[in-house]
């Protein structure tokens, strides 16, 4: 038998009746109002949040702002626990300090409170307690002309890393100085 051809069917393809160019101020304005609407989060009406005052603030219940967590690290530090009072029996006691492979004998001179007074509070909104105190040494040699991190080495309170600053002193004379100051 002999097989039969058939000339294929054109179906004309409907356009929808809404189908029409579109304008570029249009698509602008439809690209506003979608990205506007997808930037607000979606909350409970019952339950609004304060927006922040700044980029990057957050809003916290009872006002109180949420402090990070202190590394693990950092808590393993005899830092961590020096307080004014930790170096106070050791004014006059001889201190060790080293920059690299030079280290000379430092001696503990002060121990000075350095707490905010009452009247500098006064310009915070809310104040936060914090503890600062700085250790005065003085010294017959220098480490270095830098300001930087020295290892310190004491026979009771064994060896800890301090920030110290050179302060000079009369004739000879050196004075280091470390500042503690961290929030309660």
């Amino acid at each position: 038998p002999p097989a039969s051809t058939s000339a294929p069917v054109i179906v004309p393809v409907r356009e929808p009746p809404c189908a029409r160019p579109v304008g570029q101020d249009e698509i602008l304005v439809l690209g506003l109002v979608i990205g506007a609407t997808s930037a607000v989060p979606a909350q409970e009406p019952s339950k609004p949040t304060a927006p922040p005052t700044a980029i990057g603030q957050e809003h916290h219940p009872h006002g109180q702002p949420s402090d990070f967590q202190v590394p693990f690290q950092a808590q393993q530090s005899p830092l961590y626990f020096f307080k004014a009072e930790t170096f106070q029996p050791y004014i006059g006691g001889v201190f060790t300090a080293r920059a690299g492979s030079h280290s000379i004998e430092m001696t503990l001179v002060k121990v000075r409170d350095c707490t905010p007074s009452a009247q500098s509070n006064k310009v915070a909104k809310k104040v936060r307690q914090s503890e600062c105190f700085a250790l005065i040494f003085s010294a017959s040699g220098e480490l270095t002309d830098l300001t930087t991190i020295y290892d310190v080495e004491h026979a009771a309170l064994g060896k800890f890393a301090l920030f110290m600053t050179k302060r000079e002193g009369p004739g000879d004379t050196h004075f280091y100085e470390a500042v503690f100051n961290r929030a309660l």
